[in-house]
């Protein structure tokens, strides 16, 4: 956090988000000045910048210094802009990315199934199968795009940010989509295999 408030009311600020902890002392390294910090040399910073959380009573010139590439690499996050609201925009966007991305495995992977099981099937039971290994080809080729497009073009809901966060141990596919994915497969192979065996 970069700001030139008062080292007091940062603290607290900080404290509360959770940069800090309730009994870091001052002198810990992670709350500096931007006079300070403007004082090291180039050795001091690099030793440094990976303890600083807080920079208070800092100017425009400290934030452009924490925007090299040392500072990137030691920060989660980096904000140029003096706007803390492009945070929420990118979060927002950043969770929008991760449901297209989980849609679009869905969708895949129902895609596979059905058209697996449905050549298995005829295969086993009438000996022809009704996709040959091209058209199997092109099926996906025609859903990989058209689904990725789909997707791509889909914007960000405001709702999105009342969503609980996603863990990094989560898996990728939960158990909804799994029961999305059968229950549509299941559907999709009643009908098509209605189609194959009684259609004319």
């Amino acid at each position: 956090m970069i700001t030139g408030d008062n080292v007091f009311i940062v603290r607290a600020i900080a404290t509360k988000c959770g940069m800090l902890k309730l009994n870091e002392e001052m002198d810990d390294g992670s709350v500096v000045e931007g006079a300070e910090f403007r004082n090291y040399t180039e050795e001091e910073r690099m030793e440094k910048v990976d303890k600083i959380c807080v920079m208070v009573r800092s100017s425009l010139f400290d934030k452009l210094l924490m925007g090299t590439e040392v500072a990137k690499e030691s920060s989660d996050i980096v904000i140029l802009d003096d706007n803390f609201s492009s945070l929420a925009t990118v979060l927002r966007w950043g969770r929008c990315v991760y449901d297209s991305i989980r849609k679009f495995i869905q969708f895949q992977l129902t895609v596979n199934v059905l058209a697996l099981t449905i050549n298995f099937i005829a295969a086993v039971s009438a000996s022809k199968v009704p996709l040959t290994v091209v058209q199997l080809l092109w099926v996906n080729a025609i859903m990989d795009t058209l689904g990725a497009l789909a997707l791509a073009m889909e914007k960000p809901a405001m709702e999105l940010m009342e969503k609980s966060h996603v863990g990094r141990k989560e898996p990728h596919i939960t158990n909804v989509m799994w029961r999305n994915l059968l229950a549509q497969a299941l559907y999709w192979i009643v009908v098509l295999l209605t189609l194959q065996f009684k259609g004319e």
